[in-house]
């Protein structure tokens, strides 16, 4: 005689409220679409950003609730997915790369299958039994970043609106940033970086800081902060020979 599983009719809101988010996340990142379609591009990238954002805290506050679950597990990948690879690359086409037709589709459709390439190497990673790469590095460009990486073009657009960038680059940087994603380019996890306790309030006060300068000056800040974290690529990838 086999005996069922207890069902709970029951259960503490600690549990869900790390998936509520990432449907909150996946919500905004579709409507970014939508703000391309009608033409109000600014608007995309924002929305883009937040989910950005959110997606980010999300596996933090799984953890803190101890509610970290394989269902959570996947409705955050699948949500990456449309706010990362598909959300973006469309904004793009419908930018720019639309002037270019059939090619400048071919260019959105890379960047898509390379995002997904990404994150399904990184959900083998989780569930293989190989050793697990070093916490303190990502292989390739993380999935948010170069959701944002791809809309840089755009975003210095928005901070110089003088200027008019090709199509043409638009390709390109689609093609680079695909490649970084798929890449295996060690990038850090700046998550698992330690540092000194006489640094916290530092790094609290710089962090205030930039989410000062994110509202009140977004893209420019986005441009300064992509430009930091592409500098640290060769530091990245100098410490993680050192430490493999």
């Amino acid at each position: 005689m086999t005996t069922k599983a207890p069902r709970f009719k029951h259960f503490s809101i600690s549990r869900i409220l790390p998936s509520l988010i990432t449907l909150l996340a996946l919500c905004i990142g579709i409507t970014g679409i939508r703000y391309s379609i009608t033409g109000q591009f600014e608007k995309a990238v924002l929305c883009i950003l937040l989910a950005a954002i959110l997606d980010g805290m999300d596996g933090r506050i799984a953890r803190l609730l101890g509610s970290v679950s394989r269902f959570g597990a996947e409705i955050d990948s699948l949500a990456d997915v449309c706010n990362f690879g598909v959300a973006p690359a469309l904004i793009v086409y419908h930018y720019s790369l639309h002037s270019l037709k059939n090619l400048g589709w071919a260019f959105s459709l890379f960047y898509i299958v390379c995002m997904v390439l990404r994150l399904a190497r990184f959900n083998t990673f989780l569930d293989s039994d190989e050793p697990k790469q070093n916490a303190a590095f990502f292989t390739g460009v993380p999935a948010p970043l170069g959701a944002m990486t791809a809309l840089l073009p755009m975003i210095y657009v928005f901070e110089y609106p003088v200027l008019q960038i090709s199509p043409w680059f638009y390709c390109g940087f689609m093609a680079l940033t695909s490649v970084l994603l798929v890449s295996k380019v060690p990038t850090f996890s700046f998550k698992k970086q330690k540092i000194h306790r006489k640094w916290a309030g530092l790094l609290l006060l710089s962090f205030g800081l930039f989410g000062v300068f994110l509202i009140t000056e977004t893209w420019i800040t986005l441009l300064v902060t992509a430009v930091l974290y592409y500098s640290t690529l060769p530091f990245s990838y100098l410490q993680s020979k050192k430490v493999s």
